[in-house]
């Protein structure tokens, strides 16, 4: 069992920040490249920005806290399978706010913000 706050890392002149929570077994990795190809081969759509989104959401450990176990590729996957209808990014902003809904607002500034000129011309 691990001391309590050894989950913080030190350094001189900086304020402590908390590790990501990342399991170190390689299957559950989150490889960047090869989630934006799973997410837009399933979903379609712009895969890089929910992967950029999901990096940061891993990143910050909110995710693992609540749900007390590691966002990987295949949670995210799963979850988005779950969304009613759209491409990925809708899929994604649907699944944050569901997060929102359950444990809080904090999961509000992971989703993506799409300009609606955008959409209406098919870029985004």
């Amino acid at each position: 069992m691990k001391p309590p706050g050894s989950d913080i890392r030190l350094t001189a002149g900086v304020r402590p920040t908390r590790r990501p929570k990342v399991s170190g077994c390689e299957r559950h990795r989150m490889e960047p490249g090869r989630l934006e190809l799973r997410l837009e081969r399933e979903f379609g759509g712009e895969g890089h920005v929910v992967v950029r989104e999901a990096l940061d959401l891993r990143d910050s450990g909110r995710y693992h806290d609540d749900a007390g176990h590691d966002l990987t590729a295949d949670v995210i996957v799963d979850n988005l399978r779950d969304a009613p209808r759209g491409d990925v990014v809708d899929r994604w902003n649907w699944w944050l706010g569901s997060l929102a809904i359950a444990h809080g607002p904090e999961y509000n500034q992971f989703t993506v913000r799409r300009n609606p000129r955008d959409r209406e011309n098919g870029t985004f």
